[in-house]
């Protein structure tokens, strides 16, 4: 699922389970911010490129 909000598409974890509970990314031109899937609303974090290829490295 792609939710389009001004010029940032979010994009919907391929791990996400019916129940909403789950994160959406955005990749923006030098960053990538993730939000809250239950809350269109929420604060977002940022990351810069090689912060989120570490964060993403973390995960594995």
């Amino acid at each position: 699922m792609i939710e389009t909000e001004g010029s940032i598409r979010w994009r919907k974890s391929s791990y996400s389970v019916d129940d909403g509970s789950c994160v959406e990314i955005a990749p923006l031109e030098r960053n990538v911010v993730i939000r809250d899937s239950k809350l269109n609303r929420s604060p977002v974090i940022g990351f810069g490129g090689n912060q989120w290829t570490t964060f993403v490295g973390s995960l594995t």
